[in-house]
């Protein structure tokens, strides 16, 4: 059946910071105790006229403080970043506050990429993976395409069973879905898989590909056949795949490879 979803609206990932000048990013940490401890934060920004462009707060694992990193331009406000530093940590319950300048960097400061609990991961350009697969494929030929269709069902795999994953708690419909959220997450782009006489077939909008690919690439392919087939117990193949020239959105067909 379809996976249905919610409206999606394109995110930058976070360790990439807005790029007016003028916009200091700052990092707060605070003992989640008492109630209206983040407001009270963005109250010292409010009281100096001082516009907050991006925010987000999470609590750690490790010591369970929240964290809170904040972008706010200066550039009208009544107070330097080293004054609103002093107030920020004056605050009740506020154990470290740390600033930079937008002048001086281009990315995040304070944060390390994980996504989920226990698993580090990485942010790898699309050109990056279409290089490497173009070049096992033309030293290797068909071996080499059918080795990067295997390394696809692999991490597949390992995606539905790292530790707090799905595999092990939910139905196939869950798994499935929760599985393409998680795709949806890393960057891979938009899934939605349904049943059609004779297999399945596969939609990707935003595909991980160049512009102008006529095809998914082989690893792709294995991904999508890896988390149907985790997801309903039976091995497939793929019949056909190609990317409408128009949105370029990818289109991939499986059927069953035994029987």
């Amino acid at each position: 059946m379809p996976l249905t979803r919610p409206r999606y609206i394109p995110g930058t990932v976070s360790n990439i910071r807005p790029p007016e000048p003028n916009v200091t990013e700052f990092l707060v940490v605070w003992e989640d105790l008492d109630y209206g401890a983040y407001a009270a934060i963005l109250g010292v920004f409010a009281k100096h006229r001082v516009k907050i462009i991006l925010s987000q707060s999470f609590r750690e694992e490790k010591s369970g403080n929240m964290v809170g990193i904040l972008y706010g331009d200066i550039s009208k406000g009544d107070a330097s970043s080293d004054e609103i530093k002093r107030e920020l940590k004056s605050l009740k319950n506020v154990s470290d506050v740390d600033s930079i300048s937008g002048r001086e960097t281009l990315f995040e400061n304070f944060l390390f990429p994980q996504v989920s609990r226990g698993n580090r991961w990485m942010l790898l350009r699309i050109r990056t993976l279409a290089s490497i697969e173009e070049s096992i494929s033309r030293q290797l030929g068909s071996p080499g395409s059918a080795l990067m269709f295997s390394e696809g069902l692999a991490t597949a795999t390992e995606g539905q069973t790292y530790p707090g994953g799905v595999l092990s708690t939910s139905n196939r419909d869950d798994l499935l879905r929760n599985t393409c959220e998680g795709l949806r997450a890393c960057g891979w782009g938009i899934f939605s898989i349904k049943v059609i006489p004779g297999g399945y077939e596969a939609k990707i909008e935003d595909p991980p590909v160049f512009e102008g690919a006529k095809q998914p690439g082989k690893f792709l392919c294995g991904l999508v056949a890896g988390i149907i087939q985790n997801a309903h117990g039976i091995e497939l193949k793929v019949d056909e795949s190609w990317i409408d020239p128009r949105s370029g959105t990818a289109f991939i067909r499986l059927s069953p490879s035994k029987g």
